[in-house]
C-alpha cells in the first residue's frame, strides 16, 4: 500500500511480530479493508534458517498471535525434504498448526492434498489445472498474462495412486499410436526434463506405466493401450490405439 515502508521481519522475535501487526492494522485502516490472509513465504527464512523443535514451536506461537490480533488466517509456506512427502525439520510443526495442505505439481495439474484438518475432514485432494490467460496489453503492446486455476475434481484415493493415473493418461495422450519411446524419450517428449536425465521424472514414468498392457481412456471415444518393456539395456514405453466403445448408460 502506498505510504507504508517495508520492515524487517523475524517470526521468532515478538517485537518484530508486534511491529508487523501494527503495520498490518494501519494498512487495513488506510485501505478500509480487513486483512484476511497473511502469507509467510518461506518459513525457514522467517526463522533465520534454524529448523528446530524450539524455533518451530515459537514460530507457531507467534503466527497464532498474528492470527488472533488481526482476526485473520496465517499461512506458513514450508518445503518438504528432497524426494520425500515429509516436511523439512522436526515434525513438531505439524502438531502445532491447525491445517496442513500439501501441494504437488504434475505438468499442468496441481494436487492440493488436505493431510490434516483439526476441526474438519482430511485425507482428500483437490485437483486443479493451470491455464495461462491474457489480461490485456501494456504500454509497449506486450501481452500481460497470468495464471488461472480450474477445479478438475476431488479425490479421496491414495494420492500417489492418483498421481500415477494422471501421469499415465498424460503419457498416453502425448504419444502417437503405434509408436515406442525410451523412458528418456518420454520424459523429453512431455517436457518433464529437457535432456531426459531427470531421475525423479524417470521414476514417474516407471511408476505410472505398468509392464502389462493397460487400456487408458482419453477424451471422447479415444483409447490407448500402453505398457513398457525392455529391449537390451533400454526400457521402452509402447502405445497403440485401442478400439473400445464406451459402455452405454
Amino acid at each position: 500500500a502506498g505510504g507504508f515502508e517495508s520492515i524487517g521481519f523475524n517470526l521468532l522475535d515478538v517485537r518484530s511480530v508486534t511491529r508487523f501487526i501494527t503495520m498490518a492494522m494501519r494498512i487495513g485502516q488506510s485501505e478500509n479493508l480487513p486483512v484476511t490472509l497473511v502469507v509467510i513465504d518461506v518459513l525457514v527464512e522467517a526463522v533465520g534458517g534454524i529448523e528446530s523443535v524450539k524455533t518451530f514451536r515459537l514460530a507457531a506461537q507467534n503466527a497464532r498471535m498474528i492470527a488472533s490480533e488481526l482476526d485473520t488466517h496465517v499461512m506458513l509456506l514450508h518445503h518438504n525434504k528432497s524426494d520425500s512427502e515429509k516436511m523439512r525439520g522436526p515434525q513438531s510443526l505439524r502438531g502445532a498448526v491447525e491445517t496442513v495442505l500439501s501441494l504437488e505439481k504434475d505438468g499442468p495439474l496441481l494436487q492440493l492434498r488436505v493431510t490434516k484438518q483439526r476441526e474438519g475432514d482430511s485425507g482428500y485432494a483437490l485437483s486443479f489445472r493451470a491455464h495461462s490467460i491474457t489480461l490485456g496489453t501494456d504500454g509497449k503492446n506486450q501481452a500481460i498474462t497470468s495464471t488461472a486455476l480450474s477445479l478438475e475434481g476431488i479425490t479421496v484415493a491414495n494420492p500417489r495412486e492418483d498421481a500415477n493415473r494422471s501421469r499415465l493418461r498424460q503419457i498416453a495422450q502425448a504419444m502417437e499410436p503405434g509408436t515406442s519411446l525410451t523412458i528418456a524419450g518420454v520424459v523429453r517428449h512431455l517436457g518433464w526434463s529437457s535432456d531426459g536425465r531427470g531421475g525423479e521424472q524417470r521414476k514417474w514414468v516407471l511408476n505410472a506405466v505398468p509392464p502389462e498392457p493397460v487400456i487408458v481412456p482419453l477424451d471422447g471415444d479415444e483409447y490407448r493401450r500402453i505398457w513398457r518393456g525392455k529391449d537390451g539395456a533400454y526400457e521402452y514405453v509402447h502405445c497403440v490405439r485401442e478400439d473400445r466403445p464406451r459402455p452405454s448408460d
